[in-house]
């Protein structure tokens, strides 16, 4: 058993040290997000696949006691509007 010495680490000697650990951090951080980037497919399939696994949809306009109907109309006319910029 040793007293009285106390391990640092290399960042906590002085000032210096800690930006070359936290250059060191960022570039490590760089290098391995970069080596895992996925290449996802740039254009979409207007048909189906043959074996649909799952799908979810949601209606734009609720229907039912409480729901005003002309919120909702315009609700959908604010985002027939956004998708045609």
């Amino acid at each position: 058993m040793v007293f009285g010495i106390k391990i640092f680490l290399f960042c906590e000697i002085s000032p210096t040290t800690y930006k070359i650990s936290l250059k060191k951090k960022i570039l490590k951080d760089t290098f391995k997000t970069s080596s895992k980037v996925k290449i996802f497919k740039s254009t979409s399939r207007k048909k189906l696949l043959p074996n649909l696994v799952s799908s979810y949809s949601t209606q734009l306009i609720k229907h039912g006691p409480g729901i005003d109907i002309n919120l909702q109309k315009g609700k959908q006319l604010t985002f027939k509007l956004l998708l045609k910029l």
